[in-house]
């Protein structure tokens, strides 16, 4: 049995700028990319400055 895919729980962002993807955690909100196999984390914040 393999693990399930992380990015079966992501969004994927329309404005790349941020990162790819993106997870929501209750009121925040994490960045990220995906190169080969590795997420990069781009930037974690609450909800209402994520995206100013």
């Amino acid at each position: 049995m393999s693990a399930p895919s992380p990015l079966e729980f992501a969004e994927r962002l329309t404005d790349f700028e941020l990162g790819e993807y993106r997870f929501r955690i209750r009121d925040y909100r994490v960045a990220f990319d995906v190169e080969n196999d590795t997420a990069k984390i781009l930037k974690v914040g609450h909800r209402k400055d994520m995206y100013k």
